[in-house]
């Protein structure tokens, strides 16, 4: 019993440091919201729940198991800390119960956008004075 994936990219947030004399770094939270059809039985309830994958990079195979949801959910929302620019992320899903597990759905990959910021404020800076005295 096969699920397919329906769609993966749901909010990006972009959460910027404050600026200090080095320059802050900032940081991307992506919000990925995967779903899929429940594919379980006539009655949707043959399956004690879905795992759900990832991985980072096109082309990549998801086996890294990011989150579980329960018997008839269809949804998970992975948020994680990426790097700002275009990174991939790519999912697959598969349903378990007590006998065993299906085989996984096709995977999916979505990315995140390139955010362009502005560029850090100056650091560093000094001001000196010279004065000429002249006296007739």
């Amino acid at each position: 019993m096969k699920n397919s994936i329906t769609c993966a990219i749901l909010t990006l947030a972009l959460l910027v440091g404050s600026q200090t004399a080095s320059a802050a770094t900032p940081t991307q939270t992506a919000s990925f919201t995967v779903l899929w059809q429940d594919n379980s039985g006539t009655n949707n309830d043959q399956e004690d729940g879905f795992r759900v994958y990832r991985c980072q990079g096109q082309g990549c195979v998801p086996t890294a198991v990011v989150g579980n949801v329960g018997q008839n959910v269809n949804k998970f929302v992975d948020t994680i800390q990426a790097d700002p620019g275009a990174t991939i992320y790519c999912y697959a899903v598969d349903a378990f119960n007590s006998v065993g597990s299906s085989a996984k759905s096709a995977t999916v990959c979505a990315a995140t956008p390139v955010i362009l910021l502005p560029p850090g404020a100056p650091s560093g800076v000094t001001v000196s004075v010279t004065v000429i005295l002249t006296i007739p």
